[in-house]
């Protein structure tokens, strides 16, 4: 098993990346240490799965770290020179260098949801093996997974595969005990109408996109 690898920002050499913020369009410059860095040759794996303050994760293909090279950072450049990153994206905040490489914003490896706010800690782990637990065969449980992967499991796990900024969908009850489809629609129309205090975003999934979630849900949630 991979150990969980505390980050250490003081001991890698210091790297400065521009970067243009995809949630609201700022161009900054950033400087941190390359992601890479804090994972030990040898680590195996072909993936990263980075874990930030709240439980929120981002599982990263290596191959898409290795060839742009993102950067966890814990400074931006302000108008008095280098400061620390406020939160919510501070004190650690893994950019990806957009600017120098403008291809990374169409490529479907790196997302929004891997532009990891309050970075905690990374790990090193095979992407398969670590998804398995919500990999179901069947065409139609293949679409609703896709629309798990992209909205939800960064959030809520499946029999600990995902993040933990929610909770486990499947442990220690199991999500279809205490909650029914509708109710599940509802929450993702409207998460203040029935949470007023939680952080979800709204889901707009259409009537299929929701049968499609369900029915893997069902399939994964034991």
């Amino acid at each position: 098993m991979l150990a969980l690898l505390a980050l250490s920002l003081a001991a890698p050499v210091p790297a400065e990346v521009q970067a243009r913020d995809p949630i609201d369009g700022s161009v900054r410059d950033y400087r941190g240490v390359p992601l890479l860095s804090l994972v030990p040759a040898g680590a195996g794996g072909d993936a990263l799965l980075v874990h930030c303050e709240d439980g929120f994760v981002a599982l990263l293909p290596l191959d898409a770290v290795r060839r742009y090279g993102p950067v966890v950072a814990d400074e931006v450049r302000g108008a008095r020179g280098w400061e620390p990153i406020p939160a919510p994206r501070g004190p650690r905040f893994l950019v990806w260098p957009n600017v120098a490489h403008p291809e990374l914003d169409r490529d479907s490896r790196v997302t929004s949801e891997g532009w990891a706010w309050a970075v905690a800690t990374v790990e090193a782990v095979s992407y398969e093996r670590y998804l398995a637990p919500l990999s179901p065969r069947g065409v139609r449980l293949a679409r609703g997974r896709a629309l798990w992967l992209a909205s939800c499991f960064h959030c809520h796990a499946v029999h600990g595969a995902g993040g933990m900024a929610g909770w486990d969908l499947s442990e220690p009850v199991p999500l279809w005990r205490y909650l029914t489809e509708p109710q599940i629609a509802r929450y993702l129309r409207d998460p203040r109408a029935v949470n007023p205090d939680g952080h979800m975003p709204a889901q707009q999934l259409d009537r299929r996109e929701r049968a499609e979630l369900f029915a893997f849900l069902h399939a994964v949630v034991r």
